[in-house]
């Protein structure tokens, strides 16, 4: 009766589970218990009560279990053992969505507003994204976050960032013959291994002309004439053909291929995170932080060392009674 309101949570992760695939308990043949606290008679009652006692698998070690996954998964990451493969997907535990005005007029006043969704639920976890815009001045882009579980489906302030630095992006191009005035300002964000959301560069990409081009349009005009006159020179050694002693024909170059005209340069741009929700430790807290992380570090060091100690004194006392023996002996 104690744990009796504890039943819901229970059945909470397969139900978050059942609605994320799209699926109901219909198209599950069965649940397999995994972990110590499935062997607990009131889970297994709870679970067998919701979803049909003929529904629970037993026939895995559920104390077991878990590790012997985490070391079939390590065996498939290295390179030295060969076992079956297990490909395995880490998910975002939630969607990302960037909004910002463009300099495009709004039909309704004001700039454009653009929003684009730039992780869906359940994306890839350790993905970049790209949001790119053409434009000529600074600008603010918003971040928002939806639970991929949401129950309500709404969007949460996750973070923000000020791009600057796209005015002057032209001028730090000074030797470079820019195509057009507008870059497109490109701003790149990625999720960690961890899932964590991360601001990493801006940066304005010019369309400039390319110096080796003019280049190339020397030698192809030098090659052409190279081309004309080895063709002269075929012809005429061609109505020599009768002759005993017909010179050898010269070979000509291939012809030059073509650089690209055009060549991306790109200047780097400022930006400032501002991250919503989270509370930079500063002050007397950062330094408490520290000291606690140190005090952690130590203690792992001197049990460390304490454990070597002790190994070291068992090998001496076996050596000593192997020489004890022997001298017995």
């Amino acid at each position: 009766r104690a744990t009796k309101h504890l039943a819901q949570r229970i059945r909470g992760p397969i139900d978050d589970a059942l609605k994320a695939a799209g699926l109901t308990m219909a198209d599950i043949d069965s649940i397999v218990l995994v972990g110590g606290g499935t062997r607990m008679p009131f889970v297994q009652k709870t679970l067998g009560d919701a979803y049909g006692a003929t529904k629970l698998s037993r026939n895995v070690n559920a104390e077991e279990a878990c590790v012997m996954g985490a070391v079939f998964k390590g065996a498939t990451l290295s390179s030295h053992f060969r076992v079956k493969d297990m490909r395995l997907r880490d998910a975002m535990p939630y969607a990302v969505r960037a909004t910002y005005s463009t300099e495009a007029k709004s039909i309704l006043g004001g700039n454009k507003q653009e929003t684009v969704v730039l992780y869906p639920e359940f994306g890839p976890v350790g993905v970049r994204r790209v949001i790119r815009d053409t434009r000529t001045s600074d600008f603010s882009i918003d971040f928002a976050a939806k639970p991929s579980l949401g129950k309500d489906g709404a969007w949460t302030d996750l973070a923000s960032v000020k791009v600057s630095g796209v005015p002057g992006a032209k001028g730090k191009l000074k030797a470079k013959q820019v195509v057009s005035d507008k870059p497109e300002v490109r701003v790149t964000v990625q999720t960690n291994e961890l899932g964590a959301f991360e601001v990493v560069k801006a940066e304005a990409a010019f369309n400039v002309t390319n110096p080796g081009y003019a280049t190339y349009l020397e030698d192809l005009a030098l090659w052409e004439t190279e081309s004309a006159q080895w063709e002269a020179s075929t012809a005429a050694t061609e109505s020599e053909s009768s002759s005993a002693e017909a010179p050898k024909k010269a070979s000509l170059r291939a012809r030059p291929a073509p650089p690209p005209e055009l060549v991306v340069e790109v200047v780097q741009l400022d930006i400032d995170v501002a991250t919503h929700g989270l509370v930079k430790l500063g002050g007397d807290a950062l330094e408490k932080s520290r000291a606690l992380l140190q005090l952690m570090d130590d203690d792992d060091a001197a049990r460390a060392a304490h454990h070597g100690a002790v190994n070291g004194l068992e090998s001496l006392i076996y050596q000593l009674r192997d020489l004890a023996d022997d001298a017995t002996d």
